[in-house]
């Protein structure tokens, strides 16, 4: 199983992530029922759309800080000016384009730019192992989101353009708290020094694809969703892959932990246990979830969204395949990138993205709601497939020793 020195900082990373997600979701059920499903909807579209532009601004640059601190945390200030310098040059770049094409609503140039700056925090967080900082952080965001929307909604002023906000200004919020609580300098000026962004860039640049595509496997249902069958069918697919997210507490925690954990272990017997450990571990976990949804979960959708969400049940049973087959590929991109070889990751989301993207330009028309989340199943079991793939073929051919372990 896995090992006890990781299972304690999973478990902090764990209850944080569970924290985190339990605010996240009652902030996304207190929202559901004020708003109108179709306000609700537009919600989803704007922050959906704006968390997709961030991926493309943040460019691969968070993980790149999380592998190199924990490789050289020697140089550590050095990769997060030069992270930070070039994800700023990216945000530059994209927000003129997003600002002209989603005119009048700018809101989403904040939902980049927040978002950008809370993934760079984390990586930051990660790469130095501050899991307990890491664990503040992940769910106190989401703790101030709520506490916002509660207090806007005594006050009778939530709407659709108050949510956008209160999501924007949470994650400034923790960070400002973050680092005077901690007495934390964790940023430092944009700077550019050839050598260590080259190095950043090397390695970002298959991150940056990797995250558009997987950005794409939720987006493009979405954006598809939004032209074919209007905002109302927006909130429902939204609130299906939200409800999800119960699997990823404990995935989550166990990925945030393995990725430096494989970045500072030269020794393949203990990267290939500590690989299988967490995917068997995570699997078993979601499959308990699952059985427990299957007997009680209509009736608690009810409860807490409503009724006019009881279309959210049968979605969210397909895409529960969708994050079993995620939780194995996001425990094969740990190993990749911990060990060097970010382009593997790159290969397998491209093949999530593109076939999510191609399923529910076919299936939605034909199938609906269904045939986003059928989509969204088929593209990561495939994504999977080419990990294990990619995996045997290496094994096979003797490069997992310890001589060209790391590249």
């Amino acid at each position: 199983m896995v090992r006890r020195a990781m299972l304690n900082k999973v478990g902090i990373v764990f209850t944080g992530n569970v924290l985190s997600q339990l605010f996240a979701l009652t902030f996304m059920i207190i929202a559901t029922r004020v708003l109108s499903k179709e306000d609700y909807g537009y919600v989803s579209y704007i922050l959906t759309m704006g968390s997709f532009f961030a991926t493309i601004v943040a460019g691969g640059f968070p993980i790149a800080i999380t592998r190199y601190i924990a490789k050289d945390p020697a140089r550590k200030k050095e990769y997060i000016e030069n992270g930070l310098f070039g994800s700023l040059v990216l945000f530059l770049a994209i927000s003129i384009g997003v600002g002209i094409y989603f005119w009048p609503h700018l809101e989403i140039i904040a939902i980049i730019f927040v978002s950008m700056i809370v993934m760079l925090y984390l990586g930051i967080l990660r790469g130095e192992k501050a899991f307990k900082v890491y664990a503040v952080v992940n769910s106190g965001r989401n703790a101030i989101k709520l506490t916002i929307l509660i207090a806007l909604l005594f006050l009778g002023y939530v709407t659709k353009y108050s949510v956008i906000w209160t999501y924007a200004v949470a994650g400034i919020l923790i960070i400002f708290i973050a680092e005077a609580i901690y007495k934390r300098r964790s940023f430092s000026w944009p700077r550019y020094n050839p050598k260590i962004f080259k190095t950043l860039l090397k390695f970002s640049l298959p991150l940056l694809v990797t995250t558009v595509f997987y950005s794409l496997t939720s987006t493009a249902g979405i954006a598809i969703i939004n032209s074919e069958l209007g905002e109302a069918a927006v909130a429902s697919f939204k609130n299906a892959l939200m409800l999800a997210i119960v699997y990823g507490f404990v995935p989550g925690a166990i990925g945030v932990v393995l990725l430096p954990k494989i970045s500072s272990t030269k020794e393949p017997k203990v990267i290939f246990k500590n690989l299988r450990d967490s995917i068997v571990f995570s699997l078993a976990i979601e499959f308990l979830i699952f059985v427990a949804a299957i007997f009680v979960g209509k009736p608690l959708i009810i409860i807490f969204l409503g009724e006019k969400y009881a279309d959210v049940f049968p979605l969210f049973l397909i895409v529960s395949f969708g994050f079993f087959f995620a939780t194995v590929r996001n425990m094969f991109s740990a190993l990749w990138e911990g060990t060097g070889r970010p382009w593997i990751s790159m290969v397998d989301m491209i093949v999530a993205g593109s076939s999510i993207t191609l399923f529910s330009l076919l299936f939605i028309p034909l199938f609906g709601l269904s045939g986003a989340a059928y989509a969204y199943s088929l593209g990561f079991a495939l994504a999977a497939l080419t990990d294990f793939s990619v995996f045997l073929y290496y094994k096979q051919r003797k490069v997992f020793v310890m001589e060209s372990m790391h590249v």
